[in-house]
């Protein structure tokens, strides 16, 4: 089934089930909240190809798959500005376009999450996570914080997108990671990743980012 989703291109990729930050201050998007802040999804984060919002991007400067959010928190600022705290939902595709309102309303098309072949799940998701565990250690050892408490869900969908928003990837990978269509899928190219880190915080002593899931920095429209 296709649905209407006003559009919020970002810098970045907002993955279903993570919280995040926003400030909203340009008029048409305060205009979008208006119109959306009691609607669930409110409206769809998408990434930008350019990775800033020049005013009226065309269609092809988006990523076709992205996140609908709905509205966790919002405080109106005396400036008309609001700070939003936002939760990820589904996936959908673009399919159309539509930019008379200033910006974008999409017509889309939603993902199901599936959670793949079970035993090629069962194989990425054991390695995936018993790789995060040591990597967790490592950091641990190097940083002297402790981040033993972080904990999976047993719902393989879930801990799919739960990883991936704990590791310090570049937006071009969580993309890709957005974009696949299972949870198995996506924890074969997650056990990549996670052996990457290990190697290089192992071997440099060099920590990324993340591991604790976005929420103290807001992003900018």
């Amino acid at each position: 089934m296709t649905e209407l989703l006003p559009l919020f291109p970002l810098a970045t990729v907002m993955f279903p089930g993570m919280p995040l930050p926003l400030r909203v201050f340009e008029e048409r998007y305060r205009r979008m909240l208006d119109d959306r802040h009691l609607s669930d999804p409110a409206f769809g984060i998408v990434l930008l190809r350019s990775g800033r919002d020049t005013g009226r991007p065309a269609t092809r400067d988006l990523h076709r798959v992205g996140t609908a959010v709905r509205i966790m928190s919002r405080r109106l600022r005396p400036d008309g500005q609001s700070d939003l705290v936002v939760k990820g939902t589904r996936r959908f595709s673009i399919e159309t376009v539509n930019w008379e309102l200033g910006y974008g309303l999409a017509t889309v098309k939603w993902h199901e999450d599936q959670p793949g072949d079970p035993t090629a799940l069962g194989f990425a998701m054991r390695r995936a996570l018993a790789t995060f565990d040591r990597y967790v250690e490592t950091v641990t050892a190097v940083t002297g914080r402790d981040f033993q408490g972080v904990r999976m869900s047993d719902d393989p969908v879930v801990a799919s997108w739960d990883l991936a928003a704990r590791l310090p990837l570049h937006t071009w990978e969580r993309q890709r990671l957005l974009e696949r269509d299972t949870a198995a899928e996506r924890f074969a190219d997650l056990a990549y990743i996670v052996r990457r880190e290990q190697r290089l915080l192992a071997v440099s002593g060099v920590l990324g980012v993340a591991l604790n899931h976005p929420g103290h920095t807001f992003t900018l429209n």
